[in-house]
Formats: structure tokens, sequence, C-alpha cells
């Protein structure tokens, strides 16, 4: 591997680590060689995650971390600092959806409960890291968008929202946190296969309907996401910064 792409020995902490794409990355940059600290609710899942990293001879740590709470960020942080020493790139990842309502439908409480977690948490958990690289001069953030941040989806309306307002955070972290060598991207994928949403995929009807904007022909899976994961970790990016980088299938084309 060209060296500018080695993430072996860096430290990453993944938030909503215990499954859907936090899981298949977590993996992912494990199997690259960075260290992984695993953060979400489920801990059995973690706990999980942390021994397939371990049999494939890698290093994780499993962390329950709410993201919507300050405290449990700031305990998150602590034991990563003092199991690895350091921390050099946080996959902002953690999200919810909840699909099929109507705009009108949306109760507020469904609405703070997206908002919460896609966009609370992830401002307070980068920000609560980048405190750390700031200090230290150094650091990646990576938040994780949607293509739907950028394009409309019926009965999607406040998961859309969400993800507009990820990528407008990721810019002005971008330009506040530059000076200080700490760089701000996004990745943002189509709809991406994964045991979340797995069900909705078997129905045929949803399927056409995500096929008719990808112009490759196929839906996108976990590892589609991989390459450019860690090309945004790795120093290949140092001069990338406040970038969307769309992994859509060529949805935004058309």
């Amino acid at each position: 591997m060209y060296h500018r792409f080695n993430i072996e020995g860096k430290t990453i902490i993944v938030t909503g680590a215990s499954s859907g794409l936090g899981k298949g990355l977590s993996l992912a940059y494990a199997r690259a060689g960075a260290n992984i600290v695993a953060a979400s609710r489920n801990v059995s899942k973690l706990e999980a995650l942390v021994g397939e990293v371990e049999l494939m001879g890698g290093k994780a740590l499993a962390v329950k971390t709410d993201v919507t709470k300050s405290v449990e960020i700031e305990h998150m942080i602590e034991v990563a600092l003092e199991r690895f020493g350091g921390i050099d790139v946080l996959l902002n990842n953690a999200g919810v959806s909840i699909p099929g309502l109507l705009a009108e439908h949306v109760t507020e409480r469904q609405m703070q409960a997206i908002m919460d977690t896609n966009f609370k948490g992830v401002f307070l958990c980068g920000t609560a890291v980048a405190r750390y690289m700031i200090d230290r001069k150094k650091g990646k953030i990576i938040n994780m968008s949607s293509v739907l941040g950028q394009m409309a989806w019926a009965k999607a309306s406040i998961y859309c929202v969400s993800k507009a307002a990820i990528n407008h955070i990721t810019k002005v972290w971008a330009i506040e946190w530059a000076p200080k060598n700490v760089t701000v991207n996004a990745l943002a994928p189509t709809f991406v296969v994964t045991e979340m949403n797995r069900h909705l995929f078997a129905k045929k009807e949803y399927e056409d309907r995500v096929l008719s904007h990808l112009p490759v022909g196929r839906i996108a899976t976990i590892d589609d996401l991989i390459g450019p994961a860690i090309f945004l970790a790795s120093s290949a990016s140092d001069f990338v910064t406040g970038h969307i980088l769309i992994v859509d299938g060529g949805w935004t084309c058309l």
C-alpha cells in the first residue's frame, strides 16, 4: 500500500459502531491496522465487534456511549486516551432513521429523536473530540452524511434535513479548525444494504425505486465505502477539508 494511505497504528473512534456502516467500517479500519474505539449504546454488540477485531489480530475497545449526552462522550474520550494514548480520527457515524413517514405525520417526538442523534449527537461528539485534536494540533473528523443531505426523498423529511445540517456543519468546522491542522470532511453514501434495512430491500418495489436513481445499476454495499473511508482517515487526505465525499453510484449526476 502506498504509505500515504497507511492507517496502521492510528486510533480511530467510531460512533454507532455496533451495527450497519459503523460496524462494517470499524472492521475495515481494523483490517488496515488501526486501533478501534467502538462506541454505541449496545454493549453486547460492541463486545462482539471487539471479539471479531481481536480474532484478526487487531486492537479494539468497546465503550458504551450515548452521543446525545456530553458526559458519556467525555468518558469515551478519556478511556480512548487511557487505552491507546491518543485519538487520530473520529468517524462520527451514529445515526437513526424512521422510514416511511409523510411529513405531515411526523410527530414532535419523532422529529426530536432523529435530530438528537443525527445532528445534536454529531455536534457534541465532533466538538468534544475536536477540543483534544486542537490542543494536539492534529486530527481528522469524518462525519457520516448521506446523499439525502442534498437530494430530496419522499417520506424521509427529517432525516434529509438532519443530513443537510451535517453537510453544513462539516464546512463550518473545516474553516474554523483548518488553522489548527484538524481536517473535517463528510462521507455521503447512497442507500447501503445493511442488516438494519435489508427487510426494505426485500421488497421489489422499494429496491426498484432506489435502483432507478443509480446509474451503476446495483445497490451499494459497505465495501463500496471502505476506500473513501480509509482515504479520509489517512494522510493522503491531509489537504482535503470541508469536502462532502459523495459515494452514490452516479445518483447526483441525474
